[in-house]
């Protein structure tokens, strides 16, 4: 670290030059996510205008307060508050994902045993063992699947071996939660205001992402993909794709394990599990940081840094695969530190599997894939038998890896239909100059709605801006071998994604370990420059994080969830408050008889379909259907055979409906404010095809 009179000066030189600058930056985009609040109603931004200070107060109270003991009980006072409002709003879903958690853990302790490793640390241990649990049953389902053996029966027959089998291992995940509460009340240094604020931002993020999880998805991919997958394999028993769903195709090696919770507690469950992933990433990286040389309060502000940025914090509590694919990366690159500190090649193994599960979620998988492989390829090169272990490592990707890729071609031809090999992890039709893609990094932090699903010009935050002076001035007297390693890891995915396919969500491994490293510099830094310093960085980072709480709020809270909570609304009154294409879908499940096709003009929310594998929506980018739209619907519509047909409301229905002409009724048989539905009437070949596939 930097020491010495002259340092000390120079250091804080730095420190409040780059601060002034970052207040400068950020100060904008902060009155824009203020500004941002005045949407919903103007209610409330005088809420937010009257929290902010009492906020603040209240924040410095706690950290007052807590320094006596109430620190050492902080996060189970958190877990409890969570757990008790899991409980009491999904009962089912919350018992179903706690018994998958936990049966993923025996069943991934009992395999990294058999293999002959050790965790070590209780955090990496939970995280390892259930991250290889979860990959282990996301195989077998997927053979389970294709046998046509998606039934409660089954699921709750799978979930139940592990209890029954390896039933030693269920008491260790309960040690192994004592011991990090143990480790953490036992650190005198989580007592100190610094962390006092991290844990109350942690703790309004911590709620808000538990929001998301406990009320209906009102996501657009989750409605039109991944739950409706989830739903589709449970109701139909198999992996069967859907012929309207040209992403069913893909892996769904997550998507399978919703399923499992799907069957067993409904969509709630199916909700649940992506943010039972989330945590356990959560905890990995943990195991990383402490493992790397960071110490508890470290650790804390790394992971807290991680949570709040926007996009990452939206990504992993919403109903998606993407935290499951980094869980799984994450896992890998942990397998090969663990490789490095022991020098025993079956964690290569091991990892090696954990790899062939990411690509079993989605073909950008390969983005991470690449830096891993160049790192497994220096763990085979060290070794003595290095064909062996090369071979090792290809059969068990091989076995592990590639069976989605196989079904794709067994059904199509095409080993990642519908797209090509040549364009399978790219988004891009053409390409950019070299300007701007070395602009993208500016672009992310202060232009990046482009690259979020959401209305935020700003999804990244504003804590690994705050922390990047950090990397210069703190210097560990000796490197870490194994940071060194994330580094590369981080440096060749982001170089492969910004250059290619620059959707947050695909980065969330690389970009997560990223802050995590950087942000966790930040206490080092207050501790050496003296009390100005450490006082302004507690202050700073205060104000970083409010940037990012404000940014996850505007994506992830709503006024009728408000309601919801306050058992206001069901679940049906909140989705039609909530969710502008509900009312219309909530019209057709309740009159649609079995069989019939329903065609959505901008509307997909196939989940909340009376039946998803027969509906089919249309949808461009900006809303706008102009004639050449309208003319793709009427074929489809046409040759579809559907008999319900939701267009929006004003003239871009008007469109879809001159071009439909008479084959519809003249009024709509259902309309709101947002969609109008119509009656199709049906053809005498329809209706003969129609009776046919009823007896059948």
């Amino acid at each position: 670290m930097l020491c010495g009179e002259t340092r000390w000066k120079k250091g804080n030189w730095i420190w409040f030059t780059w601060l002034a600058a970052f207040l400068a930056l950020t100060a904008k985009p902060l009155l824009w996510h203020f500004e941002y609040f005045k949407s919903p109603g103007p209610q409330f931004y005088k809420l937010l205008m009257v929290g902010l200070p009492v906020s603040a107060v209240a924040v410095a109270v706690y950290t007052q307060v807590r320094r006596r003991a109430l620190w050492r009980h902080g996060p189970v006072i958190l877990a409890g508050v969570l757990a008790a409002a899991a409980l009491a709003y999904e009962p089912a879903a919350t018992l179903v994902s706690v018994s998958m958690l936990a049966a993923a853990y025996a069943a991934g302790s009992t395999l990294r045993k058999r293999l002959g490793l050790e965790a070590g640390d209780p955090a990496g241990d939970i995280a390892v063992a259930a991250t290889a649990g979860f990959a282990l049953f996301s195989w077998v389902l997927f053979w389970v699947g294709l046998a046509h053996l998606f039934y409660p029966a089954t699921f709750a027959l799978l979930i139940a071996a592990p209890f029954i089998l390896w039933r030693r291992e269920i008491p260790m995940l309960a040690r192994a939660c004592r011991r990090m509460w143990q480790n953490w009340s036992s650190d005198a240094e989580l007592s100190r205001p610094l962390a006092g604020v991290l844990m109350t931002f942690g703790a309004v993020l911590a709620v808000s992402s538990a929001m998301v999880v406990l009320s209906p998805s009102v996501a657009f991919d989750p409605l039109k993909m991944h739950l409706t997958l989830a739903a589709t394999f449970a109701r139909q028993h198999s992996l069967e794709p859907l012929a309207f769903l040209d992403y069913s195709y893909f892996p769904q090696g997550a998507e399978v394990l919703m399923a499992a919770a799907y069957s067993l507690a409904g969509q709630a469950g199916a909700q649940m599990l992506p943010a039972v992933f989330f945590a356990l990433l959560l905890l990995l990286l943990v195991s990383i940081l402490r493992r790397v040389g960071m110490d508890r309060l470290e650790t804390l502000a790394g992971m807290t840094a991680v949570v709040s940025m926007p996009f990452l914090h939206w990504t992993g509590s919403v109903a998606k695969n993407d935290a499951a694919l980094a869980l799984y990366q994450l896992a890998a690159v942990d397998a090969y530190l663990r490789w490095r500190k022991s020098g025993r090649f079956r964690w290569i193994w091991l990892g090696t599997f954990l790899l062939a599960a990411s690509f079993g979620v989605k073909h950008v998988a390969l983005l991470g894939g690449a830096a891993i492989g160049l790192l497994y390829l220096h763990a085979v090169w060290s070794e003595w038998r290095r064909l062996r272990a090369l071979a090792a490592v290809a059969l068990i990707f091989g076995a592990f890896g590639l069976c989605w890729h196989v079904r794709a071609w067994w059904l199509t031809g095409n080993t990642v239909y519908p797209e090509r090999v040549s364009s399978s992890v790219s988004l891009q039709t053409r390409a950019l100059p070299p300007q701007r893609k070395f602009a993208r990094p500016w672009r992310l932090l202060y232009h990046g709605k482009a690259f979020f699903e959401s209305p935020l010009e700003y999804p990244m935050g504003a804590v690994l801006l705050l922390s990047l002076p950090a990397w210069l001035m703190i210097r560990r007297r000796k490197s870490s071998s194994g940071e060194r390693a994330c580094l590369v890891f981080i440096t060749i995915t982001l170089a492969y994604w910004i250059c290619h396919i620059p959707g947050l969500r695909y980065a969330v491994a690389p970009l997560a370990l990223l802050a995590a490293l950087t942000a966790a510099r930040l206490p080092t830094l207050a501790r050496s420059y003296g009390r100005w310093t450490s006082a302004s960085v507690t202050g700073a980072l205060a104000y970083a994080l409010l940037f990012g709480v404000c940014g996850a709020l505007i994506v992830e809270v709503n006024r009728p969830q408000l309601s919801y909570f306050r058992r206001h609304l069901d679940k049906a009154g909140y989705l039609s408050e909530a969710l502008r294409t509900y009312g219309s879908i909530e019209f057709v499940r309740g009159t649609a008889q079995p069989g019939e096709r329903v065609f959505g003009v901008g509307n997909c929310s196939y989940a909340y379909a009376p039946e998803p594998a027969k509906m089919r929506c249309y949808m461009n980018r900006n809303g706008v259907y102009r004639e050449a739209d309208a003319e793709t619907v009427r074929t489809q519509l046409v040759l579809g055979e559907f008999r319900y047909l939701i267009v929006p409301q004003g003239e871009p229905g008007h469109a879809i409906l001159r071009a439909a002409g008479p084959s519809l009724e003249p009024a709509p048989a259902y309309q709101d404010t947002y969609f109008a539905v119509y009656r199709v009437p049906l053809s005498p070949l329809g209706v003969s095809h129609s009776q046919q596939s009823l007896q059948r």
